[in-house]
């Protein structure tokens, strides 16, 4: 009796565990996928920085330059706003996979 008893926690815990290392693995990959994103907006970043110093270096008068700035202040503002965008709908996709254990377990 205890021993089919104890097969039957067994098994149950052996389930618990394959859920929750499936669920280490999703988030992993959702970490992994945030941390990419922002890496490439920071080069991303950088390219346009290192652009903008060229550009000014070439400006003819300080309306030109003025000109340059005020064009690269409104693409980095839009770059960063999608970024941003990005990274909500990551984080959104994270909390999702994070909270899939606890809608299982809770799931009649």
């Amino acid at each position: 009796m205890f021993f089919q008893n104890y097969g039957d926690y067994a098994k149950a815990g052996q389930t618990s565990l394959d859920v929750a290392l499936g669920s280490a693995s999703d988030l992993t990959k959702s970490w992994q996928s945030i941390a990419m994103e922002v890496t490439d907006y920071s080069k991303r970043s950088m390219e346009l920085n290192t652009a903008l110093v060229e550009k000014l270096l070439s400006a003819r008068s300080f309306e030109h330059a003025l000109e340059i700035q005020t064009a690269h202040a409104r693409r980095v503002y839009d770059d960063y706003v999608q970024q941003v965008n990005r990274i909500n709908g990551l984080m959104a996709d994270l909390t999702k996979q994070a909270l899939k254990p606890v809608e299982r377990s809770f799931a009649p």
